[in-house]
């Protein structure tokens, strides 16, 4: 497992708060700090599609990532007055940009706690929120298009068929 393609911690052990934007130039997925890669990644078959894995610093689970999706990062210092009390709230507040942009481009998409968004009750952003050092850094994506095939195939799942069912509902 290499590297992460955006590293924000730097940024946020020096206390930089910052906006990062990110379209990556090509495929990787990235696993939240919990997760156990091979539990949840077919490492065989990433590496036979040259899709590299990497590790985030903050939680959430295994996503896939392309030039197809706006990767962002926002790196807050954690005294930071604008910072809500609760996480619902921060949630909130946080993600009714992502939500407007995408009502702007014509998706009907609304903010469903405690950190999605969906279209007609179906998740199409997930984020994560996690410490590095004294700051906070939220993460998440605005998706343009998705390449579920893919996203369905590199998930460690017991069988083919479920594979299946995965892409099925990821559709």
């Amino acid at each position: 497992m290499a590297g992460n393609p955006v590293d924000l911690s730097p940024l946020a052990r020096l206390g930089r708060e910052s906006l990062v934007l990110v379209s990556p130039a090509s495929p990787y997925v990235c696993i939240g700090y919990h997760q156990d890669v091979t539990h949840e990644v077919d490492l065989n078959f990433c590496a036979a599609n040259d899709i590299p894995v990497f590790r985030r610093e903050v939680g959430g689970g295994a996503v896939y990532l392309d030039g197809d999706q706006l990767v962002f990062h926002v790196v807050f210092k954690e005294d930071n007055p604008v910072i809500p009390a609760t996480k619902k709230a921060f949630y909130q507040k946080f993600l009714q940009p992502v939500v407007n942009v995408y009502r702007r481009i014509g998706i009907p998409a609304v903010y469903k706690p405690v950190n999605d968004i969906i279209v007609n009750t179906r998740k199409i952003s997930g984020t994560g929120v996690g410490e590095i050092g004294d700051s906070i850094v939220f993460v998440g994506n605005l998706i343009l298009d998705f390449n579920y095939e893919t996203m369905a195939r590199i998930l460690k799942v017991p069988d083919e068929k479920f594979r299946d069912k995965v892409q099925k509902t990821l559709h």
